[in-house]
């Protein structure tokens, strides 16, 4: 019995759990508790489902919880094999470095990334729930199957990642989530363009390098390499596999080589492990010199010629690795459209066409493949007129290979300025794809030639624009609105606009009360960002004052983490100076600080002094840090554009290396993508001036 006042609690037995995955909140917490989860014909039971944030948000937990039935009641189906943990909370704590934590039964989340209320715009909204679909994910991907070893923590991450986008394609299939698993993979494809580059499966040698394999290419590129894989057995194999695995591993640990092998034995198609391990083991990303040839009027000829990805400026050698890659081809011609499949396992390998000549060849068939692609100019200009008849996936690859291959030196600017003018019919992630290289050419200018830099995206994308704005958002698609809020920025920042933006600054303006009570009607919540930004460049001291001045009202993590991010990106030097100071007092949060020094070491219009700062300043800003950003700081050496100045901050890391244990391959980085960027500067920028002149 109890003493004294105290209160004993008695927690039911569970079945095995791994002792990283146990955890006890406790806090100011409130409680909602949402409908049990149904009992199904795999489990007798039903779950209790239950949420917690802190006092005054337990409101914002409602539409997380309102779909976590859905969500699980289609993971078990897909796994067939039931919830394993017998009650599920659902815990939003105020301070969380990580996104979330999927510990068994109580998955714990970063208020960001489970509350959700008016103010959450359609991006952030997507953001959680897709955190939620890969947590959920994770109660079999991670905690019913445990890796043996941290090498293998992409058994867990990449499949979870994997899992959510199919997840939420289950239940929200007009969201379109069967296109993110491809651009999951090509927002890993910047880091894994380096010679630093980790590979999927990564030997874990030390302590450090634990925390170094929570990146990009262990969820993005890892959960990519899956899609693939599953295209490529066929979706009811592929899930023979992994339902297999479940059972064959429940309650255990398996490593990279248990998970082959089911997939290998439930697909029955066992060939599929070395292709696949040629995927994990090595780093980099394939890249297919795809010529498309004539040799006879009625055959035509592909000669595919592989390498490692490799940027202008790049010590990579692309010759020095070979992957056994499932390859997949859209072929157009004389016998109609067609894909062909064949797994390529040499060098170069030829595909003899037969039946004439093709009239053009798409090297990525869907986009599902993880690898990027080159082709003859003929082929470029013929997949140019042909643009919208490519599938969306599709699209999307060529919009990559665009920018991919003007980086790499096999694309003219002329090629790059057509190509990037003929996304702007197609889907609308291909189109926010192409957009992607536009910060970059205008960098490479002078200003006169950043005046026509601002016509030409203009004229692009201004009748996009319009035609978007112009329709209801009810009549747009939720990827069109996406594309709406996307196209609206970037003409404010690189077209021509000047009455639309002096029109958002005066909605900033009134949002956080410059001139009176701030409004939070005046913007919505797609549009605080780049509003934030606006005022920080045209709205001067009044504007940053004001702001700073609103923020201490301001509960809301996301709205706090924009518009601080915003005012150190875009703010002058006195603006960055008062931020850094303001965060060594101890005004904002741990991640706060990591966004206000990650934002302001890449201003363009201050990053000098921010640097000073953040060197005089270092040691009391790593301690005002998280643990799992302390690392990351010394990749933002890439930041600079300059091989000399990123060898002085490099020099300068190295001397604080007993403070951010596990730094190496993040500053490697950091220091590469510096010296690459100095080489598209030095090998490009004379051909982009004279292409806007």
């Amino acid at each position: 019995p109890a003493e004294d006042g105290w209160v004993r609690h008695e927690f039911a037995k569970t079945r095995p759990i791994q002792s990283y995955l146990v955890a006890l909140a406790v806090g100011p917490y409130e409680e909602r508790i949402a409908a049990d989860i149904p009992a199904t014909a795999l489990r007798a039971e039903p779950i209790p489902l239950r949420g917690f944030a802190a006092i005054g948000k337990r409101d914002k937990l409602a539409e997380s919880l309102d779909i976590t039935d859905e969500m699980l009641l289609w993971q078990e189906s897909y796994f067939d094999y039931p919830y394993p943990y017998g009650k599920l909370d659902l815990i939003a704590a105020p301070e969380f470095a990580y996104g979330a934590m999927e510990n068994a039964g109580a998955i714990i989340y970063r208020e960001a990334a489970l509350l959700m209320d008016e103010q959450t715009s359609l991006a952030r909204r997507r953001g959680v729930l897709t955190t939620h679909a890969h947590e959920l994910g994770h109660q079999w991907f991670g905690n019913l199957v445990t890796p043996k070893w941290w090498n293998d923590i992409w058994l867990n991450e990449a499949f979870a990642t994997w899992i959510s986008y199919k997840t939420m394609h289950a239940v929200d299939p007009d969201g379109e989530w069967n296109l993110s698993p491809i651009l999951a993979g090509l927002s890993a494809m910047g880091s894994d363009s380096l010679v630093a580059a980790r590979q999927i499966r990564n030997p874990i040698n030390a302590n450090g390098d634990i925390l170094d394999a929570f990146d990009a290419i262990t969820y993005r590129k890892g959960g990519s390499v899956l899609n693939m894989f599953e295209t490529y057995l066929g979706e009811e194999d592929f899930r023979a596999g992994i339902r297999l695995h479940m059972k064959r591993f429940e309650d255990g640990v398996a490593d990279a080589d248990d998970f082959m092998q089911s997939i290998a034995d439930g697909s029955g198609q066992p060939e599929i492990v070395s292709s696949f391990t040629s995927y994990i083991s090595q780093p980099g990303i394939p890249s297919l010199d795809v010529a498309v040839s004539c040799p006879a009027p009625d055959a035509g000829l592909i000669t595919i010629t592989q390498k490692r990805y490799a940027p202008l400026g790049s010590d990579i050698d692309p010759d020095a690795q070979v992957w056994e890659i499932p390859f997949a081809a859209r072929i157009n011609g004389p016998t109609g459209d067609r894909t062909i499949r064949q797994m390529l396992k040499d060098r170069v390998t030829e595909i003899p066409l037969d039946g004439g000549c093709a009239d053009w060849v798409m090297p990525n068939a869907d986009g599902t493949g993880y690898w990027r692609f080159d082709t003859g100019s003929d082929n470029l200009n013929a997949l140019i007129d042909a643009y919208d008849s490519l599938s969306d996936g599709e699209q999307i690859l060529f919009a990559d290979a665009l920018e991919s291959g003007f980086r790499a030196g096999r694309i003219s600017i002329e090629d790059l300025k057509r190509g990037i003018e003929a996304t702007t019919s197609g889907h609308p992630r291909a189109v926010s794809e192409a957009t992607g290289v536009i910060p970059t050419l205008n960098r490479l200018l002078d200003e006169s030639g950043q005046e026509n830099l601002r016509a030409w995206v203009q004229a692009t994308y201004g009748p996009l624009a319009e035609y978007l704005e112009s329709r209801p958002a009810t009549a747009l698609s939720q990827q069109e609105v996406l594309l709406r809020d996307k196209i609206y920025s970037l003409l404010l920042e690189y077209g021509d606009r000047p009455e639309d933006r002096s029109a958002l600054l005066d909605r900033a303006q009134r949002y956080i009360g410059a001139n009176g009570i701030p409004d939070q009607s005046a913007l919505p919540p797609e549009d605080l960002g780049i509003a934030m930004k606006i005022g920080a460049e045209d709205g001067g001291p009044a504007f940053y004052d004001a702001a700073t001045a609103y923020l201490p009202s301001v509960t809301n993590q996301t709205e706090r983490r924009t518009l601080l991010a915003a005012l150190a990106n875009r703010g002058d030097e006195s603006m960055v100076e008062d931020l850094f100071a303001e965060s060594l007092k101890g005004s904002y949060s741990a991640d706060e600080v990591f966004a206000v020094v990650s934002s302001a070491l890449s201003n363009d219009s201050a990053k000098d002094r921010a640097w000073e700062i953040f060197m005089a300043e270092f040691d009391a800003i790593v301690a005002r840090m998280p643990e799992i950003r302390k690392p990351q700081l010394a990749g933002m050496t890439g930041y600079v554009c300059s091989v000399q100045k990123s060898s002085d901050i490099a020099a300068f890391f190295e001397t604080k290396s007993a403070l951010i244990p596990g730094y190496e391959r993040s500053l490697a980085q950091g220091v590469e993508r510096a010296q690459l960027c100095s080489a598209l500067k030095t090998q490009k920028a004379l051909d982009v001036k004279n292409a806007f002149q």
